[in-house]
Order: C-alpha cells, then sequence, then structure tokens
C-alpha cells in the first residue's frame, strides 16, 4: 500500500491525471481510509479541471487533517469554480489560526496574497511582506510586491524588491521586465532602456506585454525609430494591449 501511495503522489505532483486514474482503480483491493481516498479523488478532479465534483472530495479531506496541503487544494477548487471569496476566506481563517501560533506559513500566505492581487492590492501586500520574512529569496513574491508598490507610487520599495528579484535570477523575462519598468518609472532611463531589451530578447519577442514595454522605454530614450520597428511587429490581443500600442503610436 504505501508504495502505491508514493506513486499516486509523484503522478499526481507531476499532473499525470490519466496514470493516477489507473493507479486509483488498484486502490480497491486496499483498506484504505475514506478521507485518504476522498482526497486522492479530490486532486485527480482538480488536475481534470472538474472543480465542482473536487471540491466536496476535498472539502472532506480538509476536514479530516485541516493542514496547509489539503487547505490551499481546496481553496484552489473553489477559486476554479467561481468560488473565489470562499476560498480566501477559507486561507484567512487558516492563517488566523496559525498567527495564534506566531507561524507563517508560506504555502497559505504565497496562495493567499496571490488571490488578493485582482482585487485586494493593499492586502496582497501585506501578505507578500508576511511571505518574504519567511522565504526572503521567493522570486515571485519580490517580483508581485514591486509590481504593487509601483502601481501605489512607492518606487523606493518597488525598486529595492525589483533589484533583488533581477539578482536572484536575470533569466526571467517578467522579472527583468519589471525591472525595467521600475527604473523607468524611477526616471533612470537609460538603465530601464538596458533592461527592457533583457526582457525583450529573453522573451524572443513573443510576450505582448513586454514588448509594448520594450516600445515605451524606447520611445522614452527617443529611440522613435525602433520602436515604431517593434511596435509594428506587435500584434495585440486584449483591449488593454490594443489601448496601449494606440497611445504609443500616436
Amino acid at each position: 500500500l504505501m508504495l502505491h501511495l508514493v506513486k499516486m503522489q509523484i503522478l499526481l505532483d507531476n499532473n499525470r491525471v490519466d496514470d493516477a486514474k489507473v493507479l486509483f482503480e488498484e486502490f480497491d483491493k486496499f483498506n484504505i481510509n475514506e478521507n485518504l481516498l476522498a482526497g486522492i479523488s479530490g486532486r485527480i478532479l482538480l488536475l481534470e479541471r472538474n472543480f465542482s465534483a473536487a471540491i466536496p472530495k476535498l472539502e472532506q479531506q480538509y476536514q479530516a487533517a485541516p493542514n496547509s496541503i489539503n487547505a490551499t487544494l481546496l481553496a484552489f477548487a473553489l477559486q476554479g469554480n467561481n468560488q473565489k471569496l470562499e476560498a480566501i476566506e477559507l486561507l484567512e481563517k487558516f492563517s488566523v489560526k496559525e498567527a495564534v501560533q506566531n507561524k507563517i506559513n508560506p504555502r497559505v500566505s504565497f496562495s493567499l496574497a496571490n488571490m488578493y492581487l485582482a482585487e485586494h492590492q493593499d492586502k496582497a501586500v501585506i501578505e507578500y511582506e508576511k511571505l518574504i520574512t519567511v522565504q526572503p529569496e521567493n522570486i515571485v513574491a519580490l517580483n508581485n510586491l514591486s509590481w504593487l508598490y509601483m502601481d501605489q507610487g512607492e518606487l523606493v520599495q518597488a525598486l529595492k524588491y525589483s533589484k533583488k528579484a533581477y539578482e536572484l535570477n536575470s533569466e526571467i523575462p517578467n522579472v527583468v521586465d519589471t525591472y525595467a519598468q521600475v527604473l523607468l518609472k524611477s526616471d533612470k532611463k537609460s538603465e530601464a532602456l538596458v533592461k527592457a531589451k533583457e526582457a525583450y530578447k529573453l522573451s524572443n519577442g513573443e510576450d505582448i506585454d513586454i514588448a509594448l514595454n520594450f516600445a515605451a522605454t524606447l520611445l522614452e530614450n527617443n529611440n522613435n525609430k525602433e520602436a515604431q520597428k517593434i511596435l509594428n511587429e506587435i500584434t495585440v490581443i486584449t483591449a488593454t494591449q490594443k489601448e496601449k500600442k494606440q497611445r504609443l503610436l500616436e
């Protein structure tokens, strides 16, 4: 049984849902705890994006073992089922319990901060700040914090975190792009152009937002000809991208 459970864990962690379903059928010959079975079934359904069916299974597992892994799995299912408020509430309650013991759970904190991003930026900032006290080299948290501070006009903080993320890994296009944008907003135009070009090259010119940011940085550096060339090569998709491209072309 233990070998089967270990194998199942590996399959689920590697998103091998078809193999997991085949293995799951073999579990009938074992006398397995029903809550554990529900959890495995819920994870398979989660990978299949059958969120509504996954929720009661993962809820059963969470009630039986209310740990950070089960909390985040249930939260992901709720979020996928357009129940984001319930997902946030679940993770907030878990965080409150952890806080009583002066603990910060990185898994829950990271998931919660990411869920806050769209509509609760102030809460996202607080959560990411908490997270980096225990995971100071979490590049995604540092990068997102930098964007949030930049949007709020807190450029000193934004520059601090974007620079740190860049120093940790300068090969991630979005990290380099964030650093470039913060430098640009901080009126460090020539430095921003170097980084914007790096980000553009790292993404092979295929990331629309990075390409638009590169064009904007070129324009700020009075390199209108190259900016025009970049803009002509960009095929925008979203309304926001269309609006930005049009504005840069004017």
